[in-house]
């Protein structure tokens, strides 16, 4: 079976969404540990997943340790 989905004009995220919440989470905790910006893309899906786990209300997953500045 072939997926045939597709994304036409820009992706909005609604300010109030979990999604969206999830993400400013994400961002929050990326600020307030000082973590490296350049991490592997990996890192951000796993800390994303983890931040929506935790606004749905779920156990969060465990992620792998986060990578250091410097």
């Amino acid at each position: 079976m072939v997926d045939s989905t597709s994304i036409s004009g820009p992706i909005v995220v609604k300010a109030d969404s979990r999604e969206r919440v999830a993400f400013e989470l994400m961002d929050k905790i990326s600020h307030s540990e000082e973590i490296d910006r350049s991490a592997p893309r990996r890192y951000w899906l796993g800390l994303y997943r983890h931040c929506w786990h935790a606004v749905q209300g779920d156990e969060p997953e465990t992620i792998e340790e986060r990578p250091r500045r410097g």
